[in-house]
């Protein structure tokens, strides 16, 4: 009774003091006589403090009041900040993905138009977290735009922020299952945020390495890791994290088989996130809750409690290829517990098949929808499948957690601990030393110890400066190949998708209307049937067309020129523009050029297929005298329009390969018509 009067009182607090925040925000505005910069500032600050209080409908309306008057006023920071602060508000429904998009768009072009590095830096760092959110198919894109973030952020001197890339780094290779490569991001990320005195930007960063710790299963880590983080949060009368750290701690005495503490923390979860409106995240808790009444064999319970979560996530979520493993993980099991069968095996199935099919590893889910498959098998006497899916759970189950993964951790904890010590003993070393220096007044001595002590210091930063040049080298060259490695890897998924599913389906079609019977259709209905038909054959033509050059086989077998002029008769084949192929390069090419020439050919001649209209399409590559490599595409079509040329997502995508080895985009008109887009980039 007295734990819940004291939760009472800490959320009494915590309202009192958000609501006396807002009021002096609103009573600063009240001055009509503050300058337009000011009032943007405050707006962005009242309506931050809108959503921590769950208000997210006011909060709403204070950052587009403080858009307009910066639009007016040419206020560029402030409008990037209310945006900035609009998207990750979006971050927690994903109800209007498309609009938290158009804001980083317009914050990417405030950063270029006014060359401001630390808003770029936020637009990537945003844009990286809404594709973590569930867009499987920007996954190999999220890791890019982080590490790009995380070199603006140097640049631009935020520490604090440079820590934060490090924390989401670290929750997103978590989701893979790399625990000791989670929590070496989040110590690296955890350093650089005390290293600014500002306990706001650790309010986030010490609560995800506490569920690092109790994915590893180190308990008493984690405990005091989230005791650590509970202290933080109120001072910052945080309710979101307080609910987050309440969250952890259901799951944490969940797995230790305590349910009724898993049941306490998980329910005062669901009071705070309630309250902060936090639906996204209160789904989350509503599965771990039917997990425990799971674990605690109330199955009806589990069940009716896991059907709401379900609704509640897939009725506040807006976007289709999200998959909610947490309660399609409890219907499976529920079921099996329930000996419904082949209930388990439909949930079970779908979650494997799912996984099986994206780019996100997620070793504890695989474990356990294999093992829920063999012991549902097994019960129904097909052994044979049984036998299949429990090797499949022990692969799976054994790569969770070794010794090894253990250590790494450890290590990294000793290794973030030993080197606050070291700190700590320099600090009291150059405290001693000035201490001397005081005491003795020996001009003479100071000097030559300021001397030795700039000798050594300047020795001592080109040596660093040396080694983190070299090592910046080498983590550039590991990720380009990661990149490339990953861009192929999904291109293959994608051309695999669209030729083993919607072809097979487009083809479908075209039998079924080839199998109807026309004799009792004449005119309009006739008609209709004949487009149809002929419909159903540009789009079996046009995807197969897509799913070549998705995966460009043709470079695994042939250099560039080969694997263009196969390009040139496959398009030829199966496009009504005639393409011609000029190739004229006597240097070899770097594999990397290669592949990105290839990419924007590719590009390039898709578009003239899908918009071009045209009857003739030229690729012409080049070496000049002067040691110029020249890429040209060419068509006799309709024409670009103006606003495609700059902000048409292909041309974008074009843009930047060309950006990534060196090479400088033209766009022009083809006399008498069509277009010619060519990119220039010295040969080294």
């Amino acid at each position: 009774m007295k734990g819940i009067f004291l939760i009472a009182a800490i959320i009494l607090q915590s309202h009192c003091m958000a609501q006396l925040a807002v009021d002096s925000l609103q009573l600063v505005l009240r001055n009509r006589n503050l300058p337009e910069s000011t009032q943007v500032n405050t707006l962005n600050e009242l309506g931050t403090a809108f959503w921590k209080a769950g208000n997210d409908s006011l909060a709403y309306i204070q950052h587009r009041k403080a858009i307009a008057i910066a639009k007016k006023s040419g206020f560029y920071l402030g409008e990037a900040k209310a945006r900035f602060q609009l998207v990750r508000m979006e971050m927690e429904h994903l109800e209007d993905v498309t609009t938290a998009h158009k804001h980083l768009d317009t914050t990417l072009m405030l950063a270029k138009q006014y060359n401001n590095d630390w808003i770029e830096a936020m637009t990537c760092f945003r844009k990286a977290q809404l594709y973590a959110s569930g867009f499987y198919e920007h996954y190999d894109t999220v890791p890019i735009l982080y590490e790009r973030a995380r070199a603006l952020f140097v640049s631009s001197g935020d520490k604090a922020m440079e820590g934060s890339v490090y924390v989401e780094l670290g929750t997103f290779v978590a989701a893979e299952g790399k625990y000791a490569q989670a929590i070496d991001y989040m110590l690296k990320g955890k350093k650089l945020q005390e290293s600014t005195g500002d306990i706001k930007a650790l309010r986030a960063t010490i609560p995800n390495l506490g569920t690092m710790y109790l994915n590893l299963k180190m308990y008493d880590k984690a405990l005091a890791t989230f005791d650590e983080a509970s202290k933080i949060a109120h001072q910052l009368n945080d309710k979101r994290v307080l609910a987050f750290i309440d969250y952890q701690k259901g799951f944490l005495y969940k797995e230790k088989k305590q349910y009724a503490d898993a049941l306490k923390y998980s329910l005062q979860a669901v009071k705070l996130f309630e309250e902060a409106g936090a639906l996204q995240v209160l789904t989350n808790v509503y599965a771990r809750v039917a997990q425990i009444y799971y674990l605690q064999n109330k199955l009806d319970s589990a069940l009716k409690l896991n059907k709401y979560a379900d609704s509640l996530y897939f009725a506040h979520v807006g976007i289709e290829e999200t998959f909610f493993h947490y309660t399609n993980m409890n219907f499976a099991r529920i079921y099996l517990a329930q000996q419904r069968y082949d209930s388990a095996i439909y949930f079970a199935t779908m979650g494997r098949d799912t996984l099986e099919h994206t780019q996100v590893l997620l070793p504890e889910e695989l474990s356990l929808y294999n093992e829920v498959l063999a012991k549902a098998y097994e019960a129904k006497g097909n052994f044979s499948k049984a036998l299949f899916y429990y090797k499949d759970y022990k692969k799976w189950s054994d790569s969770l957690l070794n010794d090894e993964t253990k250590q790494k951790v450890l290590a990294a904890g000793i290794s973030y601990d030993f080197e606050k010590l070291q700190q700590a003993s320099e600090l009291d070393i150059r405290n001693l030393k000035a201490e001397k220096v005081r005491q003795t007044r020996n001009f003479l001595l100071v000097l030559l110890l300021a001397l030795l002590l700039i000798l050594g210091l300047l020795l001592w930063n080109y040596r660093q400066v040396r080694k983190k040049n070299k090592a910046l080298i080498e983590k550039q060259a590991e990720i380009e190949k990661a990149l490339f490695t990953g861009q192929k890897r999904e291109r293959k998924r994608l051309a695999g998708e669209l030729h083993d599913h919607l072809n097979t389906q487009l083809a479908a079609v075209r039998w079924y209307l080839e199998a109807m019977d026309l004799s009792n259709m004449e005119g309009h209905n006739l008609s209709l049937h004949n487009r149809v038909m002929q419909t159903s054959e540009e789009l079996y033509r046009d995807m197969r067309m897509i799913s070549h050059v998705l995966s460009p086989v043709a470079l695994e077998d042939d250099d560039l020129q080969g694997a263009l002029e196969k390009l040139v008769v496959r398009m030829n084949e199966s496009q009504p523009t005639h393409l011609q192929l000029q190739y004229h390069v006597q240097d070899q090419l770097p594999e990397k050029v290669i592949r990105e020439l290839y990419s924007i050919a590719l590009e390039l001649t898709a578009n003239i297929a899908r918009h071009a209209a045209a009857t003739n399409g030229w690729i012409s590559i080049q070496q000049t005298p002067d040691n110029i490599l020249t890429l040209s595409v060419a068509d006799d079509g309709k024409g670009m329009p103006a606003q495609q040329t700059s902000d048409g997502i292909g041309i974008q995508n074009v843009r930047q390969r060309a950006a990534d080895i060196g090479a400088v985009l033209h766009i022009a008109d083809r006399k008498p018509a069509g277009t010619i887009i060519s990119i220039e980039m010295p040969m080294r």
